[in-house]
């Protein structure tokens, strides 16, 4: 697995030189690559999906446009290896997405997602990481090999997934800004 993640690491290096060489900006596809854990699939794919990937007409002063999202089950490509997918699709997104709960500090390949990302938000010039937490998980709670995860909590503000429907608005709104950056803000 190490050598896998430095062949993709390096390879994504090497993309990245070259763009800079060629003077050309990175391809981007997607507005956030989402990082999440198997387990939490279902939340995923029946709220996160449909709020930020379906226009949003309840205010019909302001409607929203639809946001891109990566997710691995979909996008990835057949055939490649999946740190080779993980990376590639993190490249090609302006924000990576963290669905954060018990499940995904658990995860492995949520691990390689933040670290890898990580590489790529601070050593590559990429954009954001946006924390959601599906429940309560304090700084404690993380297992220290999640040591990025850890300072990340420490240091950026993170949304918390809300029990009552009357805040779940708010929630998404707070996200659809968070995903679109400086680009396109909502009022």
């Amino acid at each position: 697995m190490t050598w896998a993640w430095l062949k993709a690491k390096r390879g994504s290096q090497r993309r990245w030189q070259q763009r800079n060489m060629d003077g050309s900006e990175p391809l981007l596809f997607f507005d956030a690559f989402v990082s999440y854990s198997e387990k939490d699939a279902s939340w995923v794919e029946e709220f996160l999906v449909p709020a930020l990937e379906q226009p949003s007409d309840t205010d019909s002063v302001n409607p929203t446009s639809p946001l891109t999202l990566c997710l691995h089950k979909r996008d990835f490509l057949p055939g490649h290896w999946i740190m080779d997918n993980i990376m590639s699709s993190i490249e090609r997104s302006r924000r990576t997405v963290f669905v954060l709960s018990e499940n995904f500090v658990q995860s492995d390949w949520c691990r390689y997602e933040l670290d890898f990302s990580h590489f790529w938000l601070f050593d590559a010039g990429g954009d954001a990481a946006i924390l959601i937490l599906l429940e309560s998980l304090s700084k404690d709670d993380i297992p220290k090999r999640f040591c990025k995860l850890r300072k990340l909590m420490s240091s950026t503000t993170y949304l918390e997934w809300p029990q009552e429907e009357e805040r779940k608005p708010e929630f998404w709104r707070s996200l659809r800004n968070a995903v679109r950056g400086d680009d396109e803000q909502e009022n």
